[in-house]
């Protein structure tokens, strides 16, 4: 099997997945491929997701492959350590290799998938939102802002997070190919109650007056 990745796709994801995290399926980009439902032997759907159990990329893109196109569906954990060495080359596309061995290569690297099964993604994606007022962590909104921009090219532009009161946020682009989810974060103690900052001091110092 060779299959053609796009590098900003892996870079979307490598964005929003864990690091040196105990739960270490999460150190790794899952990818998943769907053949088309119709039986065409040719093309189908890839899935990359990534999370840090607070922050979710999931996007797709159309399968390439370099050789004969595969059939039946398959997913892996690609190793987080594979991905960083991929998106550092010059190449827009990353191909990806099965190896006699059971090993694959992504680039240059080769690797063996992270043996566990990638948590229900798609369970914690909500189907709608309900604009209520939420409170997100702005690292994160940074992040899944970043992983947009990767993943559709657009390196300035801004998402818009859409509010889900007290459960999951979501930001996304025009279209339906990618989504960021974004944990909320709680908010107890922190309502505000005004200050304490003095008032500038109205007696001046002989040291102003001198000057």
């Amino acid at each position: 099997m060779q299959l053609s990745l796009r590098k900003s796709d892996l870079k979307a994801a490598f964005i929003c997945s864990a690091t040196k995290d105990i739960r270490y399926y999460l150190t790794g980009i899952y990818l998943e491929y769907s053949p088309h439902a119709n039986g065409v032997a040719n093309d189908g759907i890839l899935t990359f997701a990534a999370t840090d159990g607070h922050i979710l990329f999931a996007g797709t893109a159309p399968a390439v492959f370099e050789d004969d196109p595969q059939t039946a569906p398959f997913w892996m954990i690609i190793p987080s350590d594979a991905v960083k060495a991929a998106i550092k080359t010059k190449n827009d596309m990353v191909i990806l290799r099965s190896l006699p061995d059971g090993r694959y290569s992504l680039g240059d690297t080769i690797f063996a998938p992270i043996d566990a099964k990638f948590p229900d993604f798609r369970r914690v994606i909500p189907a709608s939102v309900s604009g209520e007022t939420g409170h997100y962590d702005p690292a994160l909104l940074v992040r899944g802002n970043d992983a947009l921009c990767e993943y559709f090219g657009s390196k300035k532009k801004v998402y818009r997070l859409n509010n889900n009161g007290k459960d999951a946020g979501i930001m996304c682009g025009d279209s339906r190919d990618a989504v960021v989810v974004v944990m909320p974060i709680r908010t107890e103690g922190m309502e505000y109650a005004g200050h304490d900052i003095p008032a500038m001091p109205t007696v001046i110092s002989d040291t102003q007056k001198a000057a």
